[in-house]
């Protein structure tokens, strides 16, 4: 019985499957939700039972990003893969419930089911940390003020030698692990804290994004402007088409009516040499603009 449930219910999602391929309304309608669907059945779940907590926000924020989610939805999204003991954190835990902000949730998580890290591994870590390819800037920083903050002794403060040596490495590292292009203007800025590399870094990023976007856009305009000027010679084109065409029908119904009235006379006779020169050269410009319409219709 319960295989031919089963095979019933299989059977009937592939064909829920076909509609919607075949029907491409239904495909529109559906895209978001299918799109979630498809992505999450990839996320995974995190019980808090001894898995890498770093590990699974890493793959989290890895196959999300290539979703372009904002935060808000990789905030839904990641609290619907909680289970066990990590959900049960989650809702007896009225402030974590009702955050809002991505970043600071992902850090309360990790916080509670972090792992006692060896301090060799977690050096090596630190010193090796390195923006990603689609990682923020604000991402980046998170990770390292965590693997920073394990990293430092926790009385460094009190000595000002010591404590001088961990600013300096906060923003020596801090820089070295950006992005080439961001590390550059970074340099070039000289900043002299750790908050003023970060804010530095968070500008340069903003500017990237907005002369990347203005690239599209104008991308957009000069495509929609090439497109305008080929459509205007094609009707320009047709346009001389038509004209022409109208005069050699009608010098063709000139040349037909002479010949009826001329009885055995040949058409040459009837024509004339001019006529016939203007006869084969309407062909010729006819001929040549069709040429032109064609070719100005394959870039179109």
């Amino acid at each position: 019985m319960n295989k031919r449930v089963t095979r019933s219910a299989l059977k009937n999602k592939e064909m829920s499957q076909e509609e919607t391929r075949g029907n491409p309304s239904l495909g529109d309608t559906n895209s978001f939700s299918t799109l979630c669907m498809d992505i999450s059945a990839y996320l995974p779940h995190f019980s808090g039972e001894g898995e890498d907590v770093d590990f699974f926000l890493s793959q989290f924020d890895e196959l999300t990003s290539f979703q372009n989610w904002d935060d808000r939805r990789k905030l839904i999204i990641l609290k619907s893969r909680l289970k066990c003991k990590a959900l049960t954190y989650l809702m007896e835990n009225h402030a974590l419930k009702e955050e809002n902000d991505y970043l600071v949730f992902k850090n309360k998580l990790r916080c509670k089911f972090a792992k006692e890290m060896p301090f060799d591994e977690m050096q090596n870590r630190f010193f090796k940390l390195q923006q990603n390819p689609g990682q923020t800037i604000r991402e980046y920083t998170e990770n390292f003020e965590r693997l920073f903050n394990m990293y430092k002794p926790k009385n460094s403060s009190q000595n000002e030698d010591v404590s001088h040596f961990f600013k300096n490495l906060n923003l020596n590292q801090f820089i070295q692990g950006l992005k080439e292009d961001i590390k550059f203007e970074v340099i070039k800025r000289a900043p002299k804290t750790f908050q003023e590399a970060f804010e530095s870094a968070v500008n340069i990023e903003r500017a990237y994004n907005e002369v990347q976007i203005c690239s599209v856009n104008n991308l957009k305009i000069s495509q929609q402007n090439d497109f305008e000027v080929l459509m205007n010679k094609q009707l320009e084109t047709s346009m001389q088409l038509q004209q022409l065409t109208q005069k050699l029908e009608e010098l063709t119904k000139n040349v037909q009516y002479q010949s009826q009235n001329a009885g055995t006379m040949s058409v040459v006779s009837i024509v004339g040499r001019h006529t016939g020169i203007a006869f084969v050269g309407l062909i010729h410009k006819i001929n040549h603009l069709i040429t032109n319409r064609d070719h100005i219709g394959h870039k179109v």
